[in-house]
């Protein structure tokens, strides 16, 4: 039971160090072929991370949400 947790937080931690490796690596290539500004660049990850922020915000809206019934008796006295 522990080791198959600890596989599965080692592996979404190599997931997550992977992604933002190829992110910092794809944008340093931009800046480097003269391709972007690194204003660009950085705007390109601001934009990125709001973008995540917002998606994991909804995510979480969404997932944490409960049904009500309209007659639900715990909310009606």
């Amino acid at each position: 039971m522990i080791g198959s947790l600890y596989s599965i937080a080692s592996k979404r931690r190599l997931l997550v160090l992977a992604t933002i490796s190829w992110s910092v690596l794809l944008g340093g290539s931009r800046y480097f072929l003269q391709a972007h500004y690194v204003s660009d660049v950085f705007a390109g990850f601001a934009y990125g991370y709001l973008f995540l922020v917002g998606w994991v915000n909804l995510y979480i809206v969404v997932t944490q949400r409960t049904i009500m019934t309209p007659f639900d008796k715990s909310t009606h006295t």
